[in-house]
């Protein structure tokens, strides 16, 4: 099936992955799954899930924005912030799409405006995830451990085997680097 009239394979790719890209960061962004913890084989204890937004063990609880440090609010905001350029973009490459059906004329600065937002997207999104693994990963799980909550720590520590960057954690990078992979697409397959 051909194409659309004025629609181009590389752009319509490129919008497919800011797309895609939007998607697995929005996804990461809302799970619960970015430090994950697993307690040692003896222990009766389950997995913790620690995300952006809630704790997860048997149940899963919100976090109130009293209980994260300046670092996880930091790391919220980023996100956020990923998020919201990311759907700009996305937005923006529509357009431009559109345009190209109706057959009107071309807009370049939505052109550079997509790519733009998709790279800010994906700067954001790799700025928050650094900082959650250097800044907040190696100990967010012990501080959510039954009897470790903040300042109770057991005498002989939590029966913690290891903990992990879970699979939202992942989803956000893949995210980013699709955004800006996209965008990048998206506007060289437009250039004149």
């Amino acid at each position: 099936m051909p194409l659309p009239a004025g629609i181009q394979g590389w752009s319509l790719c490129g919008l497919v992955m800011l797309m895609l890209g939007s998607l697995l960061h929005v996804i990461g962004l809302a799970t619960p799954d970015w430090s994950v913890g697993y307690p040692e084989k003896s222990s009766p204890l389950p997995k913790i899930s620690v995300g952006l937004w809630e704790v997860c063990m048997s149940f899963c609880q919100a976090l109130l924005h009293q209980e994260k440090s300046e670092i996880w609010k930091t790391c919220d905001a980023l996100a956020i912030v990923g998020m919201l350029f990311s759907f700009l973009s996305v937005g923006a490459a529509a357009y431009v799409m559109y345009l190209k059906v109706k057959a009107k004329p071309d807009n370049e600065s939505l052109v550079k405006l997509s790519t733009a937002m998709s790279i800010l997207s994906l700067l954001s999104i790799l700025i928050c995830t650094i900082m959650w693994s250097a800044g907040l990963h190696p100990g967010v799980v012990h501080d959510f451990w039954p009897g470790t909550r903040h300042d109770k720590i057991f005498e002989e520590g939590p029966d913690i085997d290891h903990n992990t960057l879970g699979y939202s954690f992942i989803l956000s990078i893949l995210g980013g680097c699709l955004l800006s992979i996209g965008g990048v697409i998206f506007s060289c397959s437009l250039r004149k």
